[in-house]
C-alpha cells in the first residue's frame, strides 16, 4: 500500500477544517498543513488567517475530487458532530434512540442527514487516495463520544480498515479509539471527545496510552493514572466527572479512583472585568435576568459566597484571588452554579457560561452582585487556543460559534505528536 520515505515532507490534509483547532495542534506537533477544506465561509476566513501557507478551499466535501487534491502523509478531520449529540436540543433518552427516527442516517431532517453523512466523507477522501496509489499514512478523526452509538458506526469503521489500493481488498489499516477529555490536556474546559487513529498494518503502532498525572491519596504519591471503564465491554464514552460518565482514572498501584490534575476556569478569568451589578441592569439598558438564572445565582451565593472554599489540590496554576472568589453558572435546562476552581463546561456554539462576582460592600445582596457572560479573550483561552491565534469575527457571538466547534489544540497536539513519533 504505497511506500513512505523519511525524506518526504510531513504534510497534512484537514477536512472539516473549521476554524483550525485540530490543525493548530497538528502543526504544533511538527506537521505542515498543505490542504484544508470546510464549507463555512466565516470559519475558513479564520483558517486562512492562521494558516496562510495552506491551500484552503471553502466548499462542501462532497464536491471535492480528492484525486486532484495535494497528496499528504497525514489526514485529519472533525466530521460534523451536531446530529450525533444533543447539541440540537433533542433529548436522548437512551442509546437506542440513535437507531430510531430522528437519530439515524435516514433522519427526515435534511441537515441531520448531511451531518451524519459527513462521517462517510472522510472515508471517500481516504478511498480516493488509496485508489490513486497515494494513500494517507496516518489518519486522525475526532467527534463526540455519541458517534460510537451511531447505527452506521461499525460499517464505517469496517470500510476504513479495509481501505486498499489492491484487489481483492485486504485489511490495510489498523486503528485505536480513544475516549479523552480536554480538561486532562491543560484545557480549562470539560470537553469529552472520541478520537480515532488509523495507521498502515505492519507499521509501527503509535503509543496512544494516555496516562495523566494525578496524586493518589492512598499511596501518598504522584502516579500516572490508568483509564478504567465501568462497563469493560463498552470502551467508549464520557469521563465520569461529577459522577455521570462511563470511565474513571485510577491508581495503578492500589486501584483507588483518582482525579488527574487539571487547569481550572479561574486561570483564564479576567478579574478586572466584573460586569454590571444585577440591580443596575435596567439602568444600564440590559435585560433583567430570568427567574431561573436568579435562582442559580442565589444557589451560588449560598454555596460559594457564604462558605468560601479553597482550590482543590488537583487544580493547577490557580491565580491568587483577593477576597471572595466569584463563581460561574451555566445556561442549560439543568444549569447550576459551579466553582471557578473547576474547569468550564463544554463550550457550545452559543454562550452558556456566566460569571457572578460578590458585592463590593461585603454584603451578600444578590442585587449588588455583579454579573456578566464570558468575554472573547476568556472564550479563546478556555478553548485552549494560543494567545497569538486569531479568530476572524465581527461579533462575540461569532467568536463563540467558532470556538464551540473547535477541537482544543493541546488535545490535538498530544495525539498528533504520538502519531508522528511512530511514522
Amino acid at each position: 500500500m504505497g511506500s513512505f520515505y523519511w525524506d518526504q515532507d510531513l504534510t497534512a490534509t484537514d477536512s472539516f477544517a473549521g476554524a483550525g483547532g485540530l490543525s493548530c495542534g497538528l502543526e504544533r506537533a511538527g506537521a505542515s498543513l498543505q490542504f484544508a477544506v470546510n464549507h463555512d465561509e466565516r470559519s475558513i476566513a479564520t483558517y486562512r488567517r492562521n494558516f496562510p501557507h495552506a491551500d484552503v478551499r471553502c466548499a462542501w466535501l462532497e464536491t471535492i475530487d480528492w484525486k486532484t487534491t495535494p497528496d499528504t502523509l497525514i489526514k485529519v478531520g472533525g466530521p460534523e458532530c451536531t446530529n450525533h449529540s444533543r447539541a440540537k436540543g433533542e433529548k436522548r433518552r437512551d442509546r437506542r434512540q440513535l437507531r430510531l427516527p430522528g437519530w439515524t442516517d435516514h433522519d427526515s431532517k435534511p441537515e441531520a442527514e448531511k451531518s451524519r453523512a459527513s462521517m462517510w466523507q472522510v472515508y471517500r477522501a481516504a478511498k480516493a487516495k488509496a485508489d490513486k496509489h497515494m494513500p494517507y499514512h496516518s489518519m486522525i478523526f475526532e467527534n463526540v463520544p455519541e458517534v460510537a452509538e451511531w447505527s452506521g458506526y461499525l460499517d464505517w469503521l469496517q470500510h476504513m480498515l479495509t481501505l486498499s489500493d489492491e484487489e481483492p481488498a485486504h485489511r490495510h489499516y489498523e486503528h485505536q479509539i480513544l475516549s479523552v477529555n480536554a480538561m486532562h490536556f491543560g484545557v480549562p474546559q470539560c470537553r469529552d471527545r472520541w478520537i480515532a487513529v488509523f495507521w498502515p498494518k505492519g507499521a509501527r503502532k503509535p503509543d496512544l496510552n494516555f496516562r495523566p498525572p494525578a496524586f493518589c491519596w492512598s499511596c501518598k504519591q504522584d502516579i500516572a493514572a490508568v483509564q478504567c471503564w465501568k462497563n469493560p465491554t463498552k470502551k467508549t464514552g464520557r469521563y465520569d466527572y461529577r459522577l455521570r460518565g462511563q470511565y474513571t482514572y485510577n491508581c495503578p498501584r492500589c486501584s483507588r479512583r483518582v482525579q488527574p490534575y487539571y487547569r481550572c476556569a479561574a486561570e483564564v478569568i479576567d478579574f478586572s472585568d466584573r460586569g454590571i451589578p444585577i440591580g443596575e441592569r435596567l439602568a444600564s439598558r440590559l435585560p433583567t435576568l430570568k427567574p431561573a438564572t436568579m435562582q442559580r445565582i442565589a444557589d451560588g451565593i449560598n454555596q460559594f459566597f457564604r462558605r468560601p472554599s479553597l482550590p482543590p489540590s488537583e487544580a493547577r496554576e490557580v491565580p491568587r484571588i483577593d477576597g471572595i472568589a466569584p463563581f460561574w453558572i451555566t445556561y442549560y435546562s439543568n444549569g447550576k452554579p459551579y466553582s471557578i476552581y473547576e474547569p468550564f463546561c463544554t463550550f457550545s456554539t452559543r454562550e452558556r457560561c456566566g460569571l457572578v462576582f460578590p458585592p463590593d460592600d461585603g454584603s451578600l445582596d444578590i442585587h449588588k452582585c455583579s454579573f456578566r457572560m464570558l468575554n472573547e479573550r476568556e472564550i479563546k483561552a478556555g478553548s485552549g487556543l494560543p494567545p497569538q491565534y486569531e479568530i476572524v469575527a465581527d461579533s462575540k457571538d461569532e467568536v463563540t460559534r467558532q470556538c464551540g466547534h473547535m477541537v482544543p489544540p493541546p488535545l490535538a497536539q498530544w495525539v498528533a505528536s504520538r502519531v508522528i513519533a511512530a511514522m
